[in-house]
């Protein structure tokens, strides 16, 4: 219950300054609404509540972009269908219906969540198009009175929003992704120690990864300093599955090498424990640093020129390339700290459409709205008709989040409690039309600590139902007439909950298939890309392998965050296990081309490959013997070999192939 409850005390700076945040957007939007006449200034305070669901500036000025585009498409679509259906319910239904299993659909095959929000109220806004014409009648001047009233509250909202952000304590991505690469590589100079458990390490280090992978997602939206952040944060991301999945080696095969590689390896251990405050921008520490990296490199390759065994071999490769990775990504972080131009292609990886989930999440947010509209029309909750709208921007949104259907059961519970605290602030204030600075003082406060709630994960559901049930029970409206009808304001709320809990139920019978349940196992999710990688030609390889890995880093990132603690942890070591995979085949390719082995040796580099996947049992121990072509074939060849190309071909081919063997059996 701590991180729960942490979010409602004083105590917590982060929450207080959100609840400030957020009131002042919901208050100061409704305000100025009621200075501009609008009609249903409740808009306006929705929207300064939804648009900060994703507190850094990027995510709120996506979300208004999202409702702005949302508000207008769907606006259109709505007043071109109520021209058709007129005030059939059958009809009306039917289209509502379909638009909205392809709306729902189309939401959970997006990248990104503000896409999957724009669908969410797109939906929204054809369900109040249609459905207010259905009790108030369909004439055009009711259908473009809903419409502009609606649009230009909604695009108000949106600018009001768009400039509480970036003047109250504006949080950008470019901030937010320093401390989180900060805390991604002081956790790896952590984990990496022979006395820890490596498997609960690497859960860790994913985890991180997963938030910093998202994080980076939402920066195309800010300034090119955050574009720039978002390009190092992915390539510290890549980095630091490379510095663990090598250390691990090193670790395990730290007894097996001489005393001098000893030497090194506890030099790159301490290297891994000098602590740089990039925070404060030192160059000075960085430079001590960056040298104390360049001589160990050094060293390392003045071994590497001596006589090894091919598991030193190996490890001096390793230990390379964990030196070399380690400083890369010390020399980002202190570009990114100093916001330093940094250039990379970034591979992007393609979403699939997963046409099994599109047909999952349709059908259940359909068929809720079937059941809701049923409801409503058959009980006359004419008023009520929210129940049919407020569920079905949930069941867009949760569906890509995990447990949602624990998520929606939590949102439930703080649409019940908004009840009897907006039913009492209801009773004091009966909306005082003409002492709208009282209204607000005494409304705002039990919304203050709503708002507060919306900072922290644990307790963000619970937050949400609790301000959203809140509203709508209060409803702010441009009147000037005390109204004080209670019943009205309580069945309003409660329609809402019921549906809610009725969508919750929708969840268990209609579950998300995530990405572990369709490939079956965590080594399934992963087979194509070990299979690419085993199969990879001399033409363009380490580019392939880059591709290879940035799929493999994606369906990892995306995967561990939508899985329970059990399955996420088979999750990430199969994910880790393919790239430990391709990161032998990897070094193998690039030894090879550096010593400058015959064309004809990269041929039988892939016939060797084939080899590895064929033989699914794994029981020859003397790998030697799957070389011998190698051997043969390159000792043909025109070409003189050298002492160390003999022992490359002889030896350390096979130590490669037991690794691969070893990672795959495993």
């Amino acid at each position: 219950m701590g991180p729960a409850s942490d979010s409602f005390l004083l105590t917590n700076k982060f929450a207080v300054r959100t609840g400030i945040k957020l009131s002042i957007s919901v208050w100061g939007g409704l305000i100025i609404a009621l200075l501009m006449n609008f009609e249903h200034p409740v808009w306006v305070t929705i929207t300064g509540i939804i648009s900060f669901f994703g507190l850094d500036h990027a995510q709120v000025l996506k979300k208004c972009m999202a409702q702005c585009v949302a508000t207008i498409l769907g606006g259109l679509i709505g007043l071109i269908m109520m021209s058709f259906t007129l005030q059939s319910p059958l009809l009306t239904v039917m289209c509502v219906a379909i638009l909205v299993f392809i709306f729902s659909g189309i939401g959970y095959n997006t990248r990104d969540m503000n896409l999957s929000f724009c669908c969410a109220f797109t939906c929204v806004t054809i369900c109040i198009m249609v459905m207010v014409p259905v009790i108030l009648g369909p004439t055009p001047y009711t259908l473009m009175e809903i419409f502009l009233d609606r649009v230009g509250t909604i695009v108000f909202g949106i600018f009001w929003v768009a400039f509480v952000s970036i003047c109250f304590w504006p949080m950008y991505s470019a901030d937010m992704l320093k401390g989180s690469t900060k805390q991604l590589i002081d956790l790896l100079s952590e984990e990496i120690d022979p006395e820890k458990d490596h498997k609960q390490s690497l859960l860790k280090i994913t985890s991180l990864i997963a938030q910093i992978d998202d994080t980076a997602k939402h920066s195309t939206f800010e300034s090119n300093t955050s574009r720039n952040a978002a390009r190092i944060a992915r390539k510290i991301n890549e980095m630091a599955f490379t510095v663990f999945g090598d250390s691990v080696f090193l670790l395990e095969n730290n007894d097996k090498v001489s005393d001098n590689l000893k030497a090194c390896f506890q030099d790159f251990l301490s290297l891994l424990k000098l602590k740089h405050h990039a925070l404060h921008a030192i160059d000075k520490e960085h430079s001590e640093l960056m040298q104390m990296g360049n001589v160990l490199r050094e060293k390392i390759d003045h071994l590497a020129n001596g006589s090894l065994t091919p598991v030193e071999f190996v490890f001096v490769d390793k230990l390379h390339s964990c030196v070399k990775s380690f400083c890369t990504m010390k020399e980002l972080q202190n570009k990114l700290f100093h916001d330093r131009k940094f250039y990379n292609s970034t591979i992007k990886v393609k979403k699939t459409f997963d046409f099994n989930n599109f047909l999952r999440n349709g059908t259940r947010t359909a068929t809720y709205f079937v059941i809701a509209y049923f409801m409503w029309y058959i009980t006359s909750w004419t008023y009520s008709f929210l129940i049919c709208v407020v569920p079905i921007v949930f069941s867009i949104m949760f569906s890509r989040l995990p447990h949602a259907d624990i998520l929606i059961a939590k949102v439930v519970k703080g649409m019940l409690l908004s009840v009897p605290v907006g039913v009492v602030v209801y009773i004091i204030t009966a909306q005082m039309p003409s002492a709208i600075e009282l209204y607000i003082i005494i409304a705002g406060i039990p919304l203050f600590f709503g708002l507060m709630g919306l900072s922290s994960l644990s307790s963000f559901a619970a937050s949400a139902g609790f301000n959203i049930g809140y509203l709508v029970t209060v409803l702010p409206e441009n009147n000037f007439d005390y109204t004080l009808d209670i019943s009205f304001a309580v069945v309003r709320t409660l329609a809402i909950a019921l549906g809610v809990l009725v969508l919750q139920r929708l969840f268990v019978l209609i579950p998300i298939n995530t990405l572990f349940n369709s490939f079956g196992s965590g080594k399934k999710l992963f087979n194509s890309e070990m299979n690419d990688a085993l199969e990879i030609d001399k033409g363009n390889r380490f580019k392939t392998i880059e591709r290879i890995n940035a799929r493999i880093i994606d369906k990892l990132a995306t995967s561990s965050m939508q899985e329970v603690d059990q399955t996420r942890k088979e999750v990430v070591l199969e994910g880790n296990r393919a790239l430990e995979v391709n990161r032998t085949i990897r070094a193998l390719s690039r030894q090879a081309a550096l010593m400058e082995l015959p064309n004809s040796l990269f041929k039988n580099i892939s016939e060797w490959k084939k080899d590895v996947l064929a033989q699914k049992d794994f029981n020859a121990e003397d790998t030697t013997q799957l070389h011998a072509i190698v051997k043969e074939n390159a000792q043909s060849s025109e070409l003189t070999l050298m002492a160390d190309k003999i022992l490359f071909i002889e030896n350390v081919i096979p130590e490669y192939d037991r690794m691969i063997r070893h990672s795959l059996k495993q």
